[in-house]
């Protein structure tokens, strides 16, 4: 049987939907058609994929894995959200539903302070990851573009100027600063394998790639020091579980994992003195956040109570703040005592529109202001429902 996926370029072929078969031995990829949107197997023997907001159906012959015609509409003004996913699903029997309108393709930055009050917006994109340089000069942000690739941007804050990072047509994304600002580390999928790469902040010369493997990583977090960089791994299929582990940027660059256990545990977070990473797991049963000395995990505390993501720490360490299951921007106060620490009670600050990204929103060094990558007003949507919706393309 075929299996369909976008994909974005990878050193090979198209931007565009691959097909394999489940049950060959080699598994070897091929090119079908040009969309950087994801494509749906809708029986008997049609292929659904989007151009530009259409969705489009064209025969497929899944025994040579290829299309057989000419592509024609079957769906007009489909919604598509900030990272080019589109609205849409078919059935077997014949059934398909398209969401219309109401899903925004872009997200805005908006400055707010503690009390939740908005000031000036920096921008609006497709916005995924937004980080400070540590002199909060510059931000660095992961944007989609519409051919499906992603790309980081460097905003000079003072002058309103962004300057283009990475130039590949693949995802690269998470950027993380050094503590001097002179460099950034981020992930990518060239070369059709998640790597992590190396490129100084002023663009002076190409990235570097310092490791890659089999499984996907996203970069979040580098040590005060320099030493170390925390990123998510995400185990190779059947187990799929994620873990923190640690870089080090010197020597051969042999990770290590910190966290990994049979939860998912994600998004590490280095407290500014480098002693201790907050991070997310959900061992629980629903996604909380902790904290752990480094760089040996032995005392652990649980610093959300009702559910918490996305951990960023103030930069003198007494407070940490982190997102809640009602999308809340929250507060915690932390005091560090030796091996141990002394965790506040949570408390709300303010519920913006967060995107579903992480994390969602950038903290100044003081704590007082914040860059939220936030959802544009939605306008009207609508479900349409089409039964026997290839009878046309019968004709």
């Amino acid at each position: 049987m075929p299996s369909l996926s976008p994909a974005a370029q990878q050193g090979e072929g198209d931007v565009g939907i691959y097909a394999a078969s489940l049950d060959a031995k080699d598994k070897g990829k091929v090119f079908v058609v040009n969309s950087p949107r994801r494509a749906m197997y809708a029986r008997p023997g049609y292929l659904l994929f989007m151009r530009g907001n259409n969705l489009m159906a064209q025969r497929f012959d899944d025994a040579h894995l290829r299309t057989v015609g000419e592509p024609t509409p079957a769906a007009e003004q489909v919604a598509v959200d900030f990272t080019f996913n589109a609205a849409y699903s078919v059935s077997d029997n014949g059934t398909l539903v398209v969401h219309s309108g109401g899903v925004a393709s872009s997200s805005v930055l908006t400055w707010y302070g503690r009390d939740g009050k908005p000031a000036d917006t920096l921008a609006s994109d497709n916005f995924n990851v937004i980080r400070f340089s540590p002199d909060e000069r510059r931000l660095g942000a992961s944007i989609y573009d519409s051919s499906g690739g992603e790309d980081i941007w460097i905003f000079d804050l003072a002058r309103g100027v962004r300057t283009r990072f990475t130039f590949d047509p693949a995802l690269d994304d998470d950027p993380v600063w050094s503590s001097d600002g002179n460099n950034i580390v981020f992930d990518s999928n060239r070369g059709g394998t998640y790597g992590i790469y190396q490129k100084p902040s002023n663009g002076a010369r190409k990235e570097e790639l310092i490791f890659t493997d089999a499984a996907t990583k996203f970069t979040s977090s580098w040590s005060a020091d320099g030493k170390y960089v925390l990123f998510d791994r995400v185990d190779p299929q059947p187990k799929g579980k994620t873990a923190v582990w640690v870089l080090p940027m010197f020597g051969d660059h042999k990770p290590f994992p910190l966290i990994a256990t049979d939860f998912d545990d994600n998004l590490g977070q280095f407290s500014p003195d480098g002693k201790w990473v907050a991070y997310v797991s959900n061992e629980s049963g629903k996604s909380e956040i902790y904290a752990v000395a480094f760089p040996t995990p032995a005392a652990r505390f649980q610093i959300s109570t009702r559910g918490g993501d996305n951990p960023q720490w103030r930069r003198d360490g007494k407070e940490l703040f982190y997102t809640d299951p009602d999308n809340r921007l929250m507060a915690v106060d932390i005091a560090a005592h030796g091996e141990s620490l002394e965790v506040g009670t949570p408390h709300s600050l303010f519920a913006p529109r967060l995107q579903a990204v992480n994390p969602p929103c950038a903290v100044l060094a003081d704590g007082k202001r914040f860059l939220v990558n936030e959802q544009p007003p939605q306008s009207a949507s609508y479900l349409t429902v089409m039964f026997n919706w290839d009878a046309d393309l019968k004709k």
